[in-house]
């Protein structure tokens, strides 16, 4: 394997963290890898794995120029996901990867992997949906998600910077913090309501799928300027949080809400939002509702065909590592 020098931001999150893991596992020389950690990251998962820590920040240039110093790869998949407020969704996820990008650029990298989300497609029209599927982003996560990928194709316009943008669907596995926390805290209740039976069909990925997906975008030159669904597997939302439910040991009941009557609630919910004027407004509650009730699914057969990626972990093994590592570190 010729030596290359690469660039994870992100590393001591979920999808760098794993990434990083891979990358050591297929040999890259511990030597040739960085990853971009904030001053009060916690970085005992990557202490000790020879791997070269680079402290910084993605408003910082300076210290993303040194950062990508000699870099030929880089794996972006550092981001703000769970904030209250959006301009950090902005400041984070736009502002920073239109500066990790400069950076980029200023070193010469070869190969600029981005990690977005399936959210940039917002309700789906038609399922399995594919990479041309309309994006109307409903999150302000989403909507700066968009928005950073369409910075990215500006510097490949502009600058001729080589890119892959993947698109997961919800990440789960070990050193999961958002998905798997929330799914365990609503299991915890004693009672779970669920709209339309609970049918509809909802995606996730294993974070080490994503990795191998990042991997093989970054040495693949049909990959370049694509962007990628990475889909692991789907289940129909009851089947899912039963399984959270008998994995936690809760006991919970799931209970069926008439969709008329949640359509209430959710009514009265934007109701509330409209009088009040809130300037913090997540997502209309209606628009919430129908995500619930439609299918969440993605079609794969270019991630499929363009790298030969097949996910390796399904359900029950992604999940149950999700949830064990989540009652092991504070949940």
């Amino acid at each position: 394997m010729n030596a290359v020098n690469i660039l994870v931001t992100g590393g001591t999150g979920l999808v760098g963290s794993q990434l990083i893991e891979a990358l050591l596992e297929k040999g890259y020389p511990p030597d040739t890898i960085r990853a971009l950690v904030r001053p009060r990251s916690h970085i005992d998962f990557l202490t000790g794995k020879g791997i070269r820590l680079c402290t910084g920040d993605l408003l910082d240039v300076d210290s993303l120029k040194a950062a990508t110093e000699g870099v030929h790869i880089v794996y972006h998949c550092a981001g703000a996901v769970d904030e209250k407020r959006r301009e950090v969704f902005w400041e984070v996820n736009v502002i920073g990867t239109e500066r990790m990008l400069e950076a980029a650029r200023w070193a010469g990298v070869q190969r600029f992997v981005y990690v977005s989300s399936i959210g940039v497609y917002g309700l789906l029209e038609t399922t399995p949906a594919t990479e041309d599927h309309p994006t109307r982003p409903l999150r302000p996560y989403a909507v700066s998600k968009l928005a950073a990928e369409q910075r990215v194709r500006r510097y490949a316009e502009r600058y001729g910077l080589p890119f892959v943008i993947l698109r997961p669907t919800a990440i789960v596995g070990q050193r999961d913090r958002t998905i798997t926390r929330r799914l365990v805290n609503l299991v915890r209740r004693p009672v779970v309501p669920m709209v339309g039976g609970g049918r509809a069909r909802i995606s996730f990925v294993h974070a080490r799928d994503v990795a191998e997906a990042m991997i093989r975008a970054s040495h693949s030159e049909k990959a370049v300027g694509n962007v990628y669904n990475v889909e692991g597997f789907s289940a129909p939302l009851r089947r899912v949080i039963q399984f959270f439910i008998d994995e936690v040991g809760s006991g919970a009941t799931i209970i069926d809400v008439p969709y008329g009557l949640a359509f209430m609630g959710a009514l009265i919910v934007d109701g509330f939002y409209a009088v009040a004027r809130r300037r913090v407004h997540p997502i209309r509650a209606r628009v919430g509702l129908r995500q619930l009730t439609r299918d969440l699914i993605f079609d794969t057969t270019k991630i499929k065909m363009d790298l030969n990626f097949e996910p390796q972990y399904g359900m029950e093994e992604s999940f149950r590592q999700a949830i064990r590592w989540q009652l092991q570190h504070g949940g």
